[in-house]
């Protein structure tokens, strides 16, 4: 049974201070609000990014669908909890791999920046040489998206 307003996003959310987690949850709102709600969280040292964000016609059902993947992967920090220990990529290609074909996607244009993703990923590491730079890293992130 479909929940009310099941058009939404999922979104990889990375916070600088979790340093190997992303987390994967789902919106109905835009990404961005959500990670400035979270952000906002008297617990949390620094910002939320998004890092990436996919449209579904159902994202209820997207999102539960991703969470038992990544926990049967034995990836899940806590059952009550969105976080995963895994690769940013890792996460997207989870997220690829469930989409219907027919949705619309935001990174329609990702094929043709995959630059942009790796540069931000390598700035999020410090990888391949690269200093860590999490502003240039929310910068490409936002660019690929």
């Amino acid at each position: 049974e479909i929940m009310e307003n099941a058009k939404g996003y999922v979104y990889v959310m990375i916070n600088p201070s979790c340093e190997g987690l992303v987390k994967i949850g789902k919106t109905t709102k835009d990404p961005e609000e959500r990670a400035k709600e979270l952000s906002s969280a008297t617990g949390v040292a620094t910002p939320f990014i998004v890092a990436y964000k996919r449209m579904f016609n159902d994202c209820h059902v997207a999102e539960k669908t991703i969470h038992k993947i990544l926990t049967n992967k034995g990836v899940r920090v806590s059952n009550s909890r969105e976080f995963f220990r895994l690769p940013i990529s890792d996460a997207i290609d989870t997220i690829l791999n469930i989409a219907d074909d027919s949705e619309p996607t935001i990174a329609d244009d990702i094929d043709e920046e995959p630059m942009y993703y790796t540069l931000a990923t390598n700035y999020y590491l410090g990888a391949n040489g690269f200093n860590k730079d999490y502003n240039k890293a929310l910068e490409f992130y936002q660019k690929s998206i």
